[in-house]
């Protein structure tokens, strides 16, 4: 019976102790949304006491340790021959290495308050390690990634060294975000960079550090290390909607407006607003959103009955929560189309345009086509009345020639044969 006690007993220590050393280990990614200035920094000021695997020390635990992993090729940002479980004590080990780490050998001591990787070995492209950076995105996107880093420079050795900074948001598969390569001498630099377009609302996102001893050259000495200082990462509130495009076009007995978006974040609709003086706007219609997209999305709004004269278009777009941001102006004169004639009709190879008023300075034109893509572009001259304009390049088909010019924008459709 006591025989069975004991058992229990040191079964149920070996799992609390198991337990507690998860629960003393684990990581916790940094949350984005919540730091000051959507900004994170790690400066390793208490890098003195950072613990094995990461498990202790202020700041250490949005920080990773990464195992051995056989699989893959170095530096594929996979592969790794030494794990960085275990703080180095050892200078000139490869490894994870902790600031202020005495010199030893002919390498001088590690800088104070940084974090140190290396990789040794005589053979270029043998052994890497790494670590990783754990980041919370949720709510917002990612910003710009950057860091210090020094080269601490074995006397007399030319072999070299690399380090490399991958992403991933599933921790299998790694990119490449940047690299510093074949680093022989003593020197430092830093690194700043846009973060992916994947972190984007990622609660998973990882930057792995990964250093390894090549890439290529060297026959002599120690490598050097890489100390790491001032690891920042950045985040932005996302926008509502990526606009691409606005366009409005006059066409005939209506006025056509065109525009698409690249993404859309809690979007709920646009409303369409038309002014005539370009101060006070009135709703003339509604388009409803895609809600949230990071594909592109293209719309279209056709008002029926425009004012004589100049009219100014504008979008409200008004997110889920009635949060609203406007886009830029767009301006259509309407009524006036027939100061321009187009011929032949359908044309060839060349457009002739007449103009029954002449433009007191130079005009800017533009030929699209249906889908309000420009194919070709160029100026009137001011005061002339006639011109040509060669469309032999393009295709069989509708096209729109659009006119700037004197603060009015005129739009006439032709056909190209």
């Amino acid at each position: 019976m006591k025989n069975k006690e004991t058992i229990h007993l040191i079964l149920l220590t070996f799992f609390l102790g198991l337990y507690l050393c998860q629960k003393i280990s684990a990581q916790t990614p940094v949350p984005m949304a919540m730091q000051a200035g959507l900004s994170y920094t790690e400066n390793f000021a208490d890098i003195a006491n950072w613990t094995d695997n990461f498990a202790s020390g202020t700041g250490a635990n949005r920080w990773k340790s990464v195992a051995i992993n056989a699989t893959g090729t170095i530096p594929d940002g996979v592969r790794t021959t030494v794990s960085t479980a275990a703080f180095i004590t050892s200078g000139a080990s490869g490894g994870v290495q902790r600031g202020g780490l005495a010199a030893i050998f002919s390498y001088p001591a590690n800088p104070i308050e940084t974090i140190v990787l290396l990789s040794t070995g005589t053979t270029n492209n043998t052994n890497s390690c790494a670590m990783e950076l754990y980041l919370d995105f949720t709510g917002v996107d990612a910003g710009n990634f950057s860091f210090d880093w020094e080269s601490i420079y074995s006397t007399g050795a030319n072999r070299p060294s690399s380090l490399s900074v991958y992403y991933s948001t599933n921790g299998t598969t790694f990119t490449e975000l940047t690299q510093i390569s074949n680093v022989t001498t003593a020197t430092s630099g830093n690194v700043n960079v846009a973060l992916p377009a994947a972190f984007n609302g990622a609660a998973t996102a990882r930057l792995r550090f990964y250093e390894w001893n090549g890439s290529t050259g060297g026959s002599t000495g120690s490598r050097p290390k890489f100390a790491i200082d001032n690891v920042t990462a950045t985040a932005s509130i996302p926008l509502p909607i990526s606009l691409r495009e606005f366009m409005a076009f006059s066409n005939k007995k209506d006025v056509l407006l065109s525009f698409s978006t690249a993404s859309e974040r809690n979007n709920s609709h646009f409303e369409i607003e038309r002014s005539a003086d370009g101060q006070t706007f009135t709703q003339i219609g509604r388009v409803t959103g895609a809600n949230n997209s990071d594909a592109i999305k293209n719309y279209a709004f056709t008002d029926g009955v425009p004012a004589r004269g100049l009219n100014y278009y504008r979008l409200k777009q008004v997110d889920f929560d009635g949060k609203f941001v406007y886009s830029l102006i767009r301006t259509v004169t309407f009524g006036k189309t027939g100061n321009v004639s187009l011929f032949p009709a359908p044309t060839i190879e060349t457009l002739h345009l007449q103009l029954e008023e002449t433009f007191a300075t130079d005009a800017q034109w533009q030929i699209m086509d249906m889908a309000g893509r420009v194919m070709s572009t160029g100026t009137l001259a001011g005061e002339q009345q006639t011109f040509q304009i060669p469309v032999n390049t393009l295709v069989a088909g509708a096209y729109l020639l659009r006119i700037v010019a004197d603060q009015q924008v005129l739009t006439q459709q032709f056909s190209k044969q």
